[in-house]
């Protein structure tokens, strides 16, 4: 192996460390910004003085939450596209690039409609600074998870696209993650508040649970081609 080779490997994986580390840092600072400045339509939360650890006032569950879920709804859009639409990032354009973080954001978005307003009834935070709500949550701060996650993705996919493509082509065949995913959201919810509310979340996802699961009936149907 030459020495350009190496350095090739060594330069990948520092920029797809990077990569991983924006799922995080992005988050972290809009979350940073919206403890201290309020968040879109100026609403603020606090978190319980006793959902700890935390780093800076930010629980770090919720911060790996954050960077995991991002992670989900990444895979998640990437098994869509590349099983039904067929639209590879081969090529840029802009068109097909700002539909893969706008799929990215619908789908974290969808796990926050579930897990705000149970969080807010267990007493793990709550809101300031609005009036009406979604159960206890602002209309805000769903409207922040979207552009939080929009950002995020926005930029670690175009910076994929300039290096190794790791993140473009990251799938998890024969599992409907989200799909699972929202399932035990759904469960927890109606426990937790009741069925309207849960019902409410399940109905903003289940166009993408229909594409979730239609994405790995046609990776089943590819493989036994």
């Amino acid at each position: 192996m030459c020495v350009r080779e190496v350095y090739n490997m060594k330069k990948d994986s520092l920029v797809n460390a990077f990569k991983v580390l924006l799922l995080f840092l992005i988050p972290f600072l809009f979350e940073l910004r919206g403890m201290n400045a309020g968040g879109p339509m100026g609403v603020r939360c606090a978190y319980a003085p006793n959902f700890n650890p935390k780093f800076l006032g930010l629980p770090l569950l919720v911060w790996l939450f954050w960077g995991v879920s991002i992670f989900i709804g990444i895979i998640t859009t990437n098994a869509i596209f590349q099983n039904i639409f067929k639209l590879g990032l081969g090529f840029f354009s802009k068109s097909h690039f700002f539909l893969y973080p706008l799929f990215d954001a619908m789908f974290v978005t969808s796990f926050d409609i579930f897990i705000d307003p149970f969080s807010v009834k267990l007493g793990l935070w709550k809101w300031f600074n609005f009036n009406d709500g979604y159960f206890g949550v602002p209309i805000g701060n769903f409207i922040g998870w979207f552009v939080i996650v929009f950002t995020t993705s926005l930029l670690v996919r175009f910076i994929d696209m300039k290096s190794d493509r790791i993140i473009t082509h990251l799938v998890i065949p024969k599992m409907p993650l989200y799909t699972i995913l929202i399932i035990l959201l759904f469960i927890k919810t109606m426990l937790v508040i009741n069925i309207d509310c849960a019902l409410m979340g399940l109905l903003y996802a289940l166009p993408l649970i229909v594409l979730d699961i239609y994405s790995k009936y046609f990776m089943f149907s590819s493989l036994k081609m």
